[in-house]
């Protein structure tokens, strides 16, 4: 028993061929495309396979070709059953793949019993009564389908009892009554063969979105149907006279280039309806047809409708076999155009659909993108808001706290769980809320703020243990839904007007310094003058008239010379000892002979002769080396600290240490007085400190002072050995 395998992915197709197949004595399997009919072959080796070639996914070429490709399938006989390939397409695929025959859909019962024996190489099984139902694809289509197999089981039934010995007459009226009934079969299989294109176009243009391919898909389906020898179907570029789309049959495609809408399709457009012409009138209508269109003998033609509108035409030209067109063939037509009419505005509102979904996907695309960007814009100004050193509190309308950023936290000494929602009075004393709400509200009505950060006077903001601090604040404000918010920026400058403060403090000093200093100069003038004038003056005047005296002794008192020579040699050493002492006020010469540690132990030891005070100097290194400039500074810082003990502190004793330690000369000077106090210190007379200080700054260095009443002073001096620099 031979083993057929039918592959179809329509049921009722499938159907038809196992109702022919299923009672001859053939094992039948079946398979809805290509891949599961590839897997059927390898597990039951059929002898035959008749397959569709047009099938989704694997199609029947591409299944053929994969069982022509395995070794153990390659000899398997292959029909191919096909509704949607012509003639000349569907040979060469055959020739191509070693397939046995070529059925068009539909084929008579005897074509396809007739093929499959052929191809299995058998003679043509004697067709014996059945069960021929069709399942359920369509109610009429099963009908019809048993009712054609039991007409043909008749049929061969009567044949046989005509071929009977017997019965002359009765055999004639016999084969009458066989003929009549094979033409019934053979309308009934033309009808069934019909049903099962528009069947199967049908279910193939429900599935189809391509307006073009519905297009072809309904014209190949009513070429199979209505039989001639030319055909056209063209639908309509909008308003002008193109074609959108095309499909012709025998006749050439550049004929209708011209004019879509003239002549003959002028009449089937306007007239909206069928149109059906036969001899005479075939031929008189023969110059409405376009240029160069070959003559034909009748015409079938109808307008395609679109929501109303003739949008598209179809024809059909020369019937074949000599036949006219009839009412059977408009009304084929006219089911297969409202077929096309009804899935082509679907496919136009299902484009449009696809369409604003795709414009609907694009703007939620973009929609998603400007969300992400808002969001990391959002999370940007988060991160600048929290990271910001400055402090940003946003409050609404009421002002009301909305925002208080970390800063804000810091700045304020409150956390911000505690300040949100709650009024923004809560962060300044009382004597400014009021100047503050007014401030707002111009703000809000004039969209002007007085209070740009560092071009007004400082406000003041309050702390939780009711501290006051400067600040500064520059002021914004936007709508959101309705409502006005207000963004203020604080900066604490409590370090920056102490800076300022102390700054100017610094520099009422150093003025006053600078007119000490022109004082000073003025009195060191007058001073040095006056020594000259009182004393190096008088003593050489003294020596003048010495020396007049001596003149008149050389003639008169030559005895007397020798003490006069001892009187002018006294006055003479006290003259050079004054401009000594003069010149080392000025300054000490042994500074630069000897150097610093020599100026020193001779500035102890002047300072212990001259006031009477205990002196003790400690050096711990000798070999102290300083350019004249940094040396004279730190002499002169000693000499002051000296001059501001005998002057100030009443003391009996001082020790004077000098020390290395990390790179710095160390400069320590202390006494038994009174003491300095911090009082003393601010005094703004204190131009001897301050002298210290700038000589000390200027060699990068820095002095201390710490004292206490009854307990007296100490002063240290830590100047840098490496980079010494200063001036006197």
């Amino acid at each position: 028993m031979a083993t057929v395998l039918i592959v179809d992915d329509r049921p009722e197709s499938r159907q038809v061929l196992v109702t022919l197949l299923g009672d001859r004595g053939y094992r039948l399997l079946e398979a809805a495309g290509g891949a599961e009919a590839l897997e059927q072959a390898r597990a039951e080796r059929p002898d035959l396979v008749v397959t569709d070639i047009l099938m989704p996914k694997m199609d029947g070429y591409e299944f053929v070709r994969q069982l022509r490709a395995d070794p153990d399938l390659a000899q398997i006989a292959v029909i191919f059953y096909t509704a949607t390939y012509n003639g000349p397409q569907a040979d060469t695929l055959a020739k191509s793949l070693g397939v046995r025959a070529v059925l068009r859909k539909p084929s008579d019962p005897e074509t396809i019993l007739l093929a499959v024996s052929e191809a299995l190489r058998l003679h043509p099984p004697e067709l014996v009564p059945g069960d021929a139902s069709l399942g359920s694809a369509t109610q009429v289509g099963a009908k019809l389908g048993r009712y054609l197999v039991d007409l043909t089981a008749l049929k061969l039934t009567i044949d046989d009892d005509a071929n009977r010995p017997d019965g002359t007459n009765e055999r004639e009226s016999t084969a009458e009554r066989s003929k009549r009934l094979s033409e019934n079969v053979t309308y009934l299989h033309r009808v069934v063969s019909h049903l099962a294109v528009l069947i199967e176009i049908s279910m193939e243009m429900t599935s189809e979105r391509n307006p073009a391919r519905l297009v072809e898909l309904a014209f190949v389906a009513a070429c199979e149907i209505i039989e001639s020898d030319y055909a056209a179907i063209g639908m309509l570029e909008g308003e002008g006279q193109g074609l959108r789309h095309l499909f012709t049959k025998g006749v050439p495609a550049g004929i209708f280039a011209g004019d879509a809408r003239g002549g003959i399709f002028d009449s089937i457009l306007n007239g909206r309806r069928l149109i059906r012409w036969r001899g005479g009138a075939a031929q008189a209508m023969q110059p409405e047809l376009p240029q160069g269109h070959p003559r034909v003998r009748n015409f079938l033609g109808a307008p395609i409708l679109l929501k109303g509108q003739a949008q598209g035409w179809i024809y059909f030209a020369g019937k074949r076999g000599g036949q006219e067109f009839n009412e059977e063939d408009e009304h084929l037509l006219d089911i297969l155009v409202k077929k096309l009419t009804l899935h082509y505005e679907n496919s136009i509102m299902y484009s449009s659909a696809q369409e604003h979904a795709r414009e609907l996907q694009v703007e939620a695309v973009k929609l998603r993108q400007a969300e992400g960007k808002l969001r990391l814009s959002e999370e940007r100004l988060s991160g600048l808001v929290r990271s910001a050193t400055d402090a940003i509190i946003t409050i609404d309308d009421a002002q009301n706290i909305f925002l208080f950023n970390r800063a804000a936290e810091k700045i304020f000494g409150r956390r911000a769980d505690d300040v949100i929602g709650a009024p923004l009075s809560r962060l300044m004393p009382m004597r400014f809320q009021a100047g503050h709400d007014s401030h707002v509200s111009r703000f809000g009505e004039t969209g002007v703020s007085e209070r740009e950060m560092g071009r007004q006077r400082p406000i003041f903001g309050m702390r939780p243990n009711g501290d006051e601090f400067p600040i500064e604040a520059s002021i914004s404000h936007s709508l959101h839904d309705g409502r006005r918010f207000y963004t203020v920026i604080l900066r604490d400058i409590t370090l920056r007007v102490k800076a300022e403060q102390e700054l100017a403090e610094s520099n009422r000093q150093l003025r006053e310094l600078s007119a000490n200093i022109q004082t000073i100069r003025e009195t060191e003038k007058n001073r040095i003058a006056r020594e000259l004038h009182d004393d190096l003056g008088q003593q050489l005047t003294a020596l003048k008239m010495d020396l007049s005296e001596l003149e008149s002794m050389l003639d008169e008192k030559p005895s007397q010379l020798g003490g006069k020579f001892a009187t002018i040699n006294a006055l003479v050493d006290t003259t050079v000892t004054s401009l000594r002492r003069i010149s080392a006020d000025l300054r000490p010469v042994m500074l630069d002979d000897l150097g610093l540690v020599a100026a020193i132990e001779w500035l102890t030891e002047d300072f212990s002769r001259r006031y009477g005070i205990e002196m003790k100097l400690d050096i711990d290194d000798a070999e102290i080396d300083f350019e004249s400039s940094a040396a004279t500074a730190v002499f002169r810082m000693i000499q002051e600290a000296l001059t501001n003990v005998a002057r100030h502190a009443n003391a009996t004793r001082v020790s004077v240490e000098i020390r290395q330690e990390g790179g710095k000369l160390m400069l320590e000077i202390r006494d038994n007085g009174v003491g300095i106090t911090a009082q003393d210190q601010k005094k703004g007379k204190s131009f001897g400190l301050i002298g210290m200080k700038e000589r000390a700054q200027l060699l990068g260095g820095e002095i201390t002072l710490t004292g206490r009443s009854g307990t007296g002073t100490v002063i240290l001096i830590a100047v840098p050995l490496s980079q010494p620099s200063g001036g006197e």
